[in-house]
């Protein structure tokens, strides 16, 4: 059996437009004040990780400014950011026409860093299967607080730290809340750990860690899509002390076979 992580550049692979690019282009149409206030305070790139990272990058300056200007501003900020983020995902989930690509099997289980459910929705996968580490977004009636992203922590100033600490992913306090979870892996009959779409990025490496200690004997298979997300999984790699017999690096096209379209 496979334990089969899923990131971003799963749904990047099946068309979806799931780039902070993408969710940028949205906020300009839906919400051009919260873009406006996103970009004044932080640095961001093209990509979902490095949408993460920049949250804690504040541009001191103007940080500064806005939070001596208004106190407790940090929890509206972060509030606004989950808001309109679910409203994105599902606006993505109502649109998602993404068909099979790979074979998957229905019994593997998969730990999924994304909010969509390309899984459950474009290969029938039970949803006893899937544990979504950081929230999905359905399309009936969901808690947006249940989404969860963040940078790795980091310290600011005295003005600058309540809102790095508001937008903090406290990785530790999440393998935590899912102890059951983690520690189930130990119990299944998995001897191989697949990765698809992830981009090693240093705020996810704890959730690797404790699939490792769940699982020391497993094989990995790192799945890469560009030569920066393979020099990341090769840290990973070093980080979590696997010799050359228990991982391979692929690219993340040839992870699983693909679906025959004749």
């Amino acid at each position: 059996m496979n334990l089969v992580i899923i990131g971003n550049g799963f749904d990047l692979a099946h068309g979806l437009p799931t780039k902070y690019a993408d969710f940028h282009n949205y906020l300009e149409k839906t919400n051009p004040n919260c873009i406006d206030r996103l970009d004044s305070l932080f640095t961001f790139g093209e990509q979902w990780c490095d949408f993460e990272n920049g949250l804690g990058h504040l541009k001191e300056s103007a940080a500064q400014l806005v939070l001596k200007s208004y106190p407790g501003i940090h929890t509206t900020i972060k509030d606004e950011i989950r808001r309109t983020f679910a409203s994105w995902v599902i606006s993505l989930e109502e649109k998602n026409t993404a068909t099979k690509k790979y074979e998957l099997s229905k019994e593997d289980e998969y730990l999924s860093f994304n909010y969509t459910h390309t899984l459950h929705r474009s290969y029938e996968i039970d949803g006893k299967n899937i544990k979504y580490i950081h929230g999905c977004v359905g399309l009936g009636l969901f808690d947006y607080k249940q989404i969860i992203f963040g940078h790795k922590e980091c310290v600011g100033n005295s003005i600058t730290q309540p809102l790095l600490d508001a937008t903090v992913k406290d990785v530790d306090g999440i393998i935590a809340r899912n102890k059951d979870y983690f520690n189930s892996l130990s119990n299944k009959n998995i001897d191989t750990i697949k990765v698809f779409g992830h981009s090693y990025a240093d705020v996810d490496f704890k959730y690797f860690e404790e699939i490792r200690k769940q699982l020391p004997h497993a094989m990995w298979e790192f799945g890469y899509y560009d030569e920066t997300a393979r020099l990341c999984a090769k840290n990973y790699i070093s980080k979590l002390g696997l010799n050359a017999s228990e991982y391979r690096i692929i690219q993340h096209e040839y992870i699983f076979p693909k679906i025959s379209q004749e």
